[in-house]
């Protein structure tokens, strides 16, 4: 739902030549994984693939293997206070953003708060939700966010995310009038909720939910635009576009 558009969107507006980074645990090599049957599948090329020690500054060999192999553009799973030092390591290396993008797939509206969005402007992110979803649910739902814990406050996939599940949580146990666990997680399979980002559905072989799917760019003002969106919730198992 999230990987699968994210490279067949970098296919069709910035390039066939992927490069994939990310941290050194299991999550980044995992979706890797999934990244590269991918780009195989799409007839894309890989044309290298890096990963730094999980939470480390030191990037300078891995920009110079990105720069060595000249991608159109870079998958990154790079998470935390690594981002820091990648991004600047990018630019000072010669390639911003209208050189070389990148798409990342952990970098959302909170990650950017301290983030340096000199070195990060220009370049994309790829969620099932942002702040910048233009919904009736997600205004009321930014709106009573912020009011809760300051206007200071900025949403994100994790956080609507996190929101979303208690509610259809919520709405099973009203249905059943129970917290039984075994009642609830069956009426959840049959559960559809108009969330903050769309409609999600509960997937009833899988518990995972249907989402929609956004590709967003990072302003100079530390805020993310939308580019593009699947306006329809993406199937498990059926994840294309």
């Amino acid at each position: 739902q999230q990987v699968i558009p994210a490279i067949k969107w970098s296919l069709d507006h910035l390039g066939k030549r992927f490069y994939l980074i990310g941290s050194d645990y299991v999550w980044p090599r995992s979706i890797n994984e999934i990244m590269k049957d991918t780009i195989k599948a799409l007839g894309a090329e890989l044309v290298g693939e890096d990963y730094i020690f999980f939470g480390s500054s030191n990037v300078s060999k891995a920009i110079e293997k990105i720069k060595a192999a000249k991608p159109d553009v870079v998958l990154s799973s790079v998470v935390g206070d690594t981002n820091k030092a990648f991004y600047q390591a990018l630019t000072d290396a010669g390639l911003p953003a209208e050189k070389l993008p990148v798409v990342s797939v952990s970098i959302g509206e909170e990650e950017l708060r301290s983030l340096p969005i000199r070195s990060l402007q220009g370049h994309y992110s790829a969620w099932n939700y942002f702040e910048a979803i233009k919904t009736p649910e997600n205004e009321r739902f930014i709106r009573a966010f912020r009011d809760r814990y300051g206007e200071n406050r900025v949403t994100s996939d994790v956080i609507a995310t996190s929101y979303f599940s208690v509610r259809l949580w919520a709405r099973a146990v009203q249905e059943e009038q129970s917290i039984d666990v075994e009642r609830v997680r069956r009426t959840m399979l049959t559960e559809t909720l108009d969330a903050p980002e769309g409609l999600v559905s509960v997937d009833p072989y899988t518990q995972h939910t249907w989402r929609s799917f956004s590709v967003g760019k990072i302003t100079p003002d530390g805020k993310i635009d939308l580019v593009w969106t699947i306006n329809h919730p993406i199937q498990i198992g059926r994840a294309h576009v």
